[in-house]
């Protein structure tokens, strides 16, 4: 399972271009994270934190004509987790 995960210092450029609600605070936002993560690893799921980048998913979600909510963000990190796993051959095409 894929998580989009964000960097600390990301956190006002993504409050800026988001089109749906995110938590004030980047500290709100992770502890929320984390909790989920720990919930879903402790229910068998192996869980992947993505880190994504605002102006790189900004341009995909672009191309492929998402909006800038909190489902594009995960499949955009689905879609890169599974490239990542791709390129390292721990998954084949």
């Amino acid at each position: 399972m894929a998580v989009a995960w964000y960097r600390a210092e990301d956190w006002p450029r993504w409050k800026a271009i988001s089109e749906d609600g995110m938590d004030d605070t980047y500290e709100e936002w992770l502890k929320e994270a984390r909790q989920a993560v720990l919930t879903t690893s402790l229910g068998g799921a192996e869980v992947h934190r993505v880190i994504i980048e605002p102006d790189q998913f900004l341009k995909w979600a672009r191309s492929k004509r998402k909006p800038i909510t909190g489902g594009s963000r995960s499949e955009y990190a689905i879609t890169t987790l599974q490239n990542e796993q791709l390129q390292s051959g721990e998954i084949s095409g």
